[in-house]
């Protein structure tokens, strides 16, 4: 029995680890982001909050929309110091506090405060300026 319980983990362990080397480039991501599949797509949930994560259009390459009073509402995805880009995601420099935010295809990325993991409740606020990131 202990023999076909190690063989079944290895089989386990064997397929996760070719499903992971045949993921696209395009889904190489930060560690503050997790990329979880649901309901047969894929979505970008912070890590480690799983909270889903938005991208704000009024922000503009140079001068981010979101600032002040907004961040208590929607904090950025931060960035550690000296993180490098990877993939599709880069790093955006936040003048108002001097510190690294995560951009997905130019795009810098939130949370929303008021979310819970089940739920995501800030899409399309803001006549419809807050959407959420999709990959």
């Amino acid at each position: 029995m202990r023999q076909f319980l190690l063989i079944s983990l290895a089989c386990v362990l064997g397929a996760a680890a070719a499903q992971g080397a045949d993921a696209p480039a395009k889904f190489e991501h930060p560690g503050e982001v997790a990329l979880v599949e649901e309901d047969g797509g894929f979505v970008y949930r912070r890590f480690p909050s799983q909270l889903r994560m938005y991208v704000y259009a009024k922000d503009k390459p140079g001068k981010l929309g979101c600032v002040e009073v907004c961040l208590n509402a929607w904090p950025p995805v931060w960035a550690p110091r000296g993180a490098p880009p990877i993939g599709d995601w880069t790093l955006v420099e936040r003048a108002d506090r001097g510190r690294m935010q995560w951009a997905y295809k130019g795009q810098p990325v939130y949370t929303r405060f008021h979310d819970t993991p089940a739920d995501a409740t800030g899409a399309g606020l803001e006549n419809g300026a807050w959407g959420l990131l999709e990959p």
